[in-house]
């Protein structure tokens, strides 16, 4: 049987079609009353049914989530945003007749009760498309689970990349992106186009479903950063003390800079390009948590030492750390900046004095060497 969006628009339009009829016959209220009274039941029953339908219908979409992206100049995103805009269409394009108000008819928002339950069920509706995209960021991923991305063409799905298994790291980055389309575009569409239906004001319930989109979008934010953030920290330590290098007894005179650092700046630029590909909004933010990360790590590391520094020591981890604090000078916080410096000022009074003054020398040696570097944390 058909759902009562679907059946009732016709029955309510053949109701009307018999008053019309009727209405010459000039037959006294009594004969009439009975099916104003049903058409206006209905009226009422068709606008809650198919908004209600409707929110089921988001509720099952996060299943038809393919995870392809389609790739444009200000990100990236999937069918996810178009596909939860095309079920509210889908499913309410057929109440504009339904709300009109026709001679002899009641105004179908007439009482406060209804049109209080009517913003509800719209507000429901619109923070089931939040209940969506939290469920694809947080449930657990299948093994098979895959992502390509898509040229923005007039075959906006043309593939340019094999697709390949989707990260955990990938899949908030992507939800992050589609909250942003939902937020910016996609929302605002949409309670456009109920307004024009003739849905009442959507005022009052529109900070609170803007709110809502927000706590998602800060909480993929913090997630993301996490994640990525404990795939870099987990190998500073090992890396640090890698090739016999310790705080005590390291003897050559560093010239460059060292290995563990190389290893987290290739991952961030692996992380910025991710980031500026699909969602470059969030890039500056959550590159700048990154990098406070990375400093309380580095400054852990140098406040865990008991036992001293040799000057040797003590001058690579300055040199690295104001080579990397210079590196991402853009990401820099009050806090990254205050945990780098406290690195340098525990360590610089271990150089010795003939040592100390070739720290800036070194530092901009490297840079030299390491433009390209540079290059792709200056945007």
């Amino acid at each position: 049987s058909l759902p009562p969006s679907t059946s009732l628009p016709p029955c309510i339009a053949s109701l009307r079609r018999f008053l019309a009829q009727l209405k010459p016959l000039s037959l006294p209220p009594d004969f009439t009353d009975p099916v104003q009274t049903l058409v206006f039941t209905l009226r009422r029953q068709c606008l809650t049914a198919s908004i209600r339908s409707t929110t089921g219908c988001l509720r099952a979409a996060a299943s038809s989530e393919t995870w392809r992206l389609r790739v444009s100049a200000s990100g990236s995103n999937t069918d996810l945003p178009e596909t939860l805009e095309d079920s509210v269409y889908n499913q309410t394009s057929c109440l504009s007749e339904v709300i009109e108000t026709q001679p002899g008819e009641l105004e179908v928002f007439h009482e406060e009760a209804f049109r209080t339950r009517v913003l509800h069920d719209i507000q429901e509706l619109f923070l089931c498309m939040a209940s969506c995209l939290e469920q694809l960021a947080f449930q657990p991923q299948p093994e098979s689970e895959t992502f390509s991305r898509s040229t923005n063409t007039a075959d906006s799905h043309h593939s340019f990349l094999s697709s390949e298994a989707i990260t955990k790291g990938q899949k908030l980055l992507v939800c992050l992106s589609n909250a942003e389309v939902l937020i910016d575009s996609v929302i605002p569409r949409v309670m456009n186009e109920l307004e024009l239906l003739g849905i009442p004001d959507l005022s009052p319930i529109k900070a609170e479903i803007k709110s809502a989109f927000l706590d998602i979008q800060d909480k993929l934010v913090e997630v993301y950063s996490e994640e990525i953030s404990e795939v870099i920290i987990s190998r500073i330590e090992s890396q640090l003390f890698s090739f016999g290098f310790t705080f005590q007894t390291t003897r050559c005179k560093p010239t460059s800079v060292s290995f563990y650092l190389l290893d987290i700046i290739h991952r961030l630029i692996r992380i910025q390009h991710e980031l500026l590909c699909i969602s470059p909004k969030f890039s500056r933010s959550i590159l700048s948590r990154v990098t406070e990360s990375i400093a309380e790590e580095i400054s852990r590391i140098v406040q865990c030492n008991n036992r001293g520094f040799s000057s040797n020591a003590a001058l690579q981890i300055c040199v690295d750390t104001t080579f990397l604090m210079d590196l991402l000078s853009a990401y820099k916080t009050e806090h990254s900046e205050e945990l780098f410096n406290q690195s340098v000022d525990i360590t610089f009074p271990h150089i010795q004095l003939a040592d100390s003054s070739s720290l800036g020398s070194i530092v901009d040696e490297n840079k030299m060497k390491n433009t390209f570097m540079f290059s792709c944390f200056t945007y």
